[in-house]
């Protein structure tokens, strides 16, 4: 590709797309120290770019594809490309819509989205078939049960767990029998952490490899719910963005069936109900 002239022109919804998948659907969350690429940058000259008003020059595209961390070839589209959506549920704290993600929220999301991506194409290319173990459940399930019969199924065992030292030893322990049923689990890291108040785990369901992904920011002994929380969104193959595991929607006042289904899932999966009486009633 040869050096772009002065006339070249972009793409207006590219430049949107490209600063909302980074920052959000709000103008406000574009950082002001992003800026500093041209003395008189304001959110107003974005905007106008956005627009089609004006038009960016070549090297001002190359600084936003930087910013907005997208190959500089994205802006030469005519269109934007396809890319696969967030997971659908966004429950935040106090089980409130939550509209907007964090810039940092976003990229994590889309890092995943390329992890599962490029593992499927790698087991393309190796040969191999991507599966997931079990068939498609309901919430109109027991979850209790359910959960019994995937613990049993995964050798999960009472001694290992009791004698786990930390919740973070535990964590891993459940991890690998995860992904042993054709599930990616990944931790976000320190260089892509994270806001808890944007999620504490989120899962994708829509192709394979299914993937989890867990926010290192939590708390130890939460990421073991959320790690099973996630894993009933998959069973159900409902994509999951979950924050507090509240079941209530603020806003209709109903109860909300797959989080009561995925709580009570993980609830019961961690703590089976006969196993806590049975060590109750050895130590009362």
């Amino acid at each position: 590709m040869g050096i772009p002239s002065k006339e070249t022109t972009f793409e207006h919804s590219i430049l949107k797309w490209a600063r909302e998948k980074r920052f959000g659907l709000k103008m406000e969350f574009f950082p002001n120290k992003a800026l500093d690429f041209r003395k008189d940058a304001h959110l107003d000259l974005i905007e106008k770019w956005e627009k089609g008003v004006l038009q960016p020059t070549f090297e001002e595209v190359k600084k936003l594809a930087k910013i907005y961390k997208r190959p500089l070839a994205v802006f030469f589209l005519d269109s934007p490309p396809e890319e696969s959506s967030v997971p659908p549920d966004r429950r935040t704290i106090g089980s409130e819509d939550n509209e907007t993600i964090s810039p940092e929220g976003l990229l994590v999301i889309r890092k995943a989205r390329k992890i599962q991506e490029a593992f499927a194409v790698l087991s393309e290319e190796l040969g191999e078939r991507l599966t997931f173990k079990y068939a498609k459940r309901s919430i109109e399930e027991d979850p209790e049960e359910l959960a019994k019969k995937i613990r049993l199924d995964l050798s999960i065992e009472l001694n290992k767990q009791f004698n786990s030292r930390t919740n973070e030893d535990f964590f891993e322990y459940l991890r690998t029998k995860i992904e042993k049923t054709g599930v990616i689990t990944l931790k976000s890291g320190t260089s892509d952490s994270f806001p808890v108040g944007d999620c504490r785990a989120f899962s994708f369901t829509d192709s394979y490899p299914y993937t989890i992904l867990i926010n290192n920011k939590d708390r130890e002994g939460a990421k073991n719910f959320s790690l099973m929380h996630e894993f009933a969104h998959i069973l159900v193959r409902e994509a999951g963005l979950c924050n507090d595991f509240k079941v209530f929607n603020n806003n209709a006042g109903k109860i909300n069936k797959l989080e009561v289904f995925c709580n009570r899932f993980a609830a019961n999966f961690l703590v089976p109900r006969k196993d806590f009486f049975e060590y109750y009633l050895s130590i009362r």
